[in-house]
C-alpha cells in the first residue's frame, strides 16, 4: 500500500490511540470483574481505527471482542484479548517512527511560515473545511521543527483525524512556541 504523507500521520496518531487504548485491554485479561462497557467501547474504537489503516484481520477481531463484550462473554474476552493486545503491541513497533531530529529553535522566517499556516488551518476549521486545513497542515509538516511545534503539529493532526475543529482552534491559541 502506497502511504501518502496525511496517511502516515493518521497512522501515526492512530498508533497514539492504540497505544492509550492498551491499559482499558490490559486491565480486563484475568479479571472476573470488569467494567465491559468501557472495554466493549474501547475495541469498538479500536475495529474502526484499524480498518482505516488498512488491518482489516485486526478489526475483525476487534468486532468478535466487541460483540462479547456486548453479550457478557468473559470466557471469550478472557481467551481472545491477549493476543489481540499483543497483535496490538507488534503493530505499534511497526508503525513507530524513529525520533526525528528536532530543531534548536524556529528561526523568524520559519516562524512567519508557521503563523501564516496556522492561521489558514484556524480559518478552515473556523468554518470546518477540513481539506484545506489538511492541505496546510501537510505543508507545515513537510519541514524540520523544534519539538514544541512538532508536538502541536501532531496534536492537530490528531484533532483533525477525529473532526475536532474547535479543539484545534483552542490547541492554536494556547500554544507558547518558544
Amino acid at each position: 500500500m502506497n502511504i501518502n504523507m496525511f496517511d502516515d500521520e493518521m497512522a501515526q496518531a492512530i498508533m497514539q490511540d492504540i497505544e492509550s487504548a492498551l491499559p482499558v485491554l490490559e486491565s480486563v485479561t484475568g479479571s472476573s470483574v470488569t467494567d465491559t462497557e468501557l472495554f466493549t467501547t474501547t475495541v469498538h474504537g479500536m475495529k474502526s481505527a484499524l480498518m482505516n489503516i488498512g488491518e482489516a484481520e485486526l478489526s475483525d477481531i476487534a468486532r468478535r471482542l466487541e460483540e462479547a463484550g456486548e453479550s457478557g462473554d468473559m470466557d471469550f474476552i478472557n481467551s481472545e484479548t491477549p493476543g489481540f493486545i499483543n497483535a496490538l503491541k507488534t503493530l505499534t513497533c511497526k508503525y513507530k517512527k524513529e525520533e526525528p531530529d528536532y530543531l534548536p529553535e524556529v528561526s523568524g522566517e520559519d516562524m512567519i511560515y508557521l503563523y501564516e499556516k496556522l492561521g489558514e488551518i484556524k480559518t478552515a476549521c473556523g468554518i470546518y473545511n477540513k481539506k484545506a486545513a489538511k492541505a496546510a497542515l501537510t505543508e507545515l509538516k513537510q519541514k524540520r521543527w523544534t519539538r514544541a511545534v512538532s508536538i502541536m503539529l501532531d496534536e492537530i493532526t490528531r484533532c483533525l483525524l477525529h473532526g475536532e475543529f474547535k479543539k484545534i482552534t483552542a490547541v492554536i491559541n494556547n500554544q507558547v512556541l518558544l
